[in-house]
Parts: structure tokens; C-alpha cells; sequence
């Protein structure tokens, strides 16, 4: 009961600030309508919903998505580990709820790494290899997807070092052509290894097309004889 009405409160503040900042954006954006010198753009300020966690997957991406909230919304340190602990659901609220009892007072950052080592991977999965052995058989996007869920769980790797990581996984013929271009991000091999792919499908698509090749003539006896000659 007290967690509701702690996270009833929380929840309260968070409109609050949400308003204000449109009725800012009003305010800011009311001397362009009305004809004035046309300042920047205003962003439009949009109320987001908190991710719920129920443990179907690696707490890794809600626990991302838990933080952008935060920092968009502005919320305090002390309001960041009850408004998440109120979006868990199943057996994460049970965990939680007992974890409150062995620690007093739950941090956001004890209430990370106590989901990390009840419902994340196990320590004996190493992610460095699983990177290292990762190979695309898909699509590029695909692959790309595989390789940024992995890359998120492992630290420390250089720009250098994800680029040459990402592209070894990719399939030989794209891979050749991404080396050739001397990428020097990971985006620019991702965009280069889905650029080389969309050609390499288009000219598939070229030559299986009927006629796309072209008739092969017979020489008359003349025309021989003449490149005989």
C-alpha cells in the first residue's frame, strides 16, 4: 500500500512536469505563429509510459528503456527505484518485494544489478565469444539486430574493434566489398553492408529477369572466313 502510494505521488510529479514543459512549448512557439522571425524549431514534448518487466527476457533492454525514461522525464534519484519497482510484474514483484527486506532502502543502482544476476544471463556466458562466433544467415538487418544485442552486454570493445567484429560476421560476398570501403564506424558498416546487399539483390533480380541476357548470333561462313583472315 505504501509503494502505491509513494509511486501515486511520483506518478503525480511526472504530469506536472509534463505539463509545464507544453505549456512552455506553447508559450516558445506562440511568437512564430503569429508571424514573428522564426526562431528555431520547438520540439513537441510527448508523455511517455513506463516499460513494464515481467521476466520473459533479458532485463538488459527494459532496464535502457527505463533509464531514457528518467532522464526525458527529469526524475529525481530517490523516485527512480520506486516508480520502477512498481511497473514489475509476476514473479520480479515477488523478488522485489524481498529484496526490500534484506536491503534498506532499494537504490536505483541496487535494483539494476539485482536484476542482472536473478533474471539476466548467466556469469558463464561469455559474450566477447558469442560476438566473435556470431555469422549473419539472414538478411543484413537481421544480422545487424543480433550483433547490437550482444555488443549492448559487453563493454570495453574500441569503435576499431566492433567494426572488425561486425564485419567478419558478415556473409563473404558483402564482407569483401564492406573491406574494400575502409569503414571507420559501426554505422558506416552497417549502412555500407546494407547498401552492398540491396545492389547485390537488385542485380539477382536483373539477370534472372527473361531477355536480361543477350542473344548469341551465328557467324555466316563469311564472317568466319573474314576473322580468319
Amino acid at each position: 500500500m505504501a509503494d502505491e502510494q509513494r509511486f501515486q505521488q511520483i506518478e503525480a510529479s511526472v504530469d506536472r512536469t509534463w505539463e509545464e514543459r507544453s505549456v512552455n512549448h506553447a508559450d516558445l512557439e506562440r511568437p512564430a505563429r503569429n508571424g514573428g522571425n522564426g526562431g528555431p524549431t520547438i520540439p513537441k514534448y510527448t508523455k511517455l509510459e513506463f516499460p513494464r518487466y515481467d521476466r520473459s527476457m533479458d532485463p538488459t533492454s527494459w532496464i535502457m528503456r527505463a533509464e531514457q525514461f528518467f532522464e526525458f522525464q527529469h526524475t529525481p534519484q530517490e523516485d527512480q527505484a520506486p516508480m520502477a519497482a512498481y511497473h514489475l510484474e509476476g514473479d520480479v514483484q515477488f523478488w522485489y518485494q524481498f529484496l526490500k527486506e534484506q536491503e534498506e532502502p532499494v537504490t536505483w543502482n541496487l535494483l539494476k544489478d539485482g536484476l542482472h544476476t536473478r533474471f539476466g544471463p548467466t556469469q558463464y556466458e561469455d559474450f566477447f565469444v558469442d560476438l566473435t562466433k556470431l555469422r549473419q544467415e539472414g538478411n543484413v538487418r537481421e544480422f545487424q539486430s543480433q550483433f547490437e544485442r550482444l555488443l549492448s552486454r559487453f563493454k570495453g570493445l574500441t569503435v576499431a574493434q566492433q567494426v572488425s567484429l561486425f564485419v567478419s560476421g558478415l556473409k563473404e560476398t558483402i564482407q569483401i566489398e564492406v573491406k574494400a570501403a575502409h569503414p571507420t564506424t559501426l554505422s558506416e558498416a552497417i549502412g555500407l553492408a546494407r547498401l552492398f546487399e540491396s545492389k547485390m539483390q537488385a542485380n539477382t533480380t536483373i539477370s534472372a529477369m527473361p531477355g536480361s541476357t543477350m542473344p548469341i548470333r551465328r557467324l555466316s561462313p563469311t564472317e568466319t572466313q573474314k576473322r580468319r583472315d
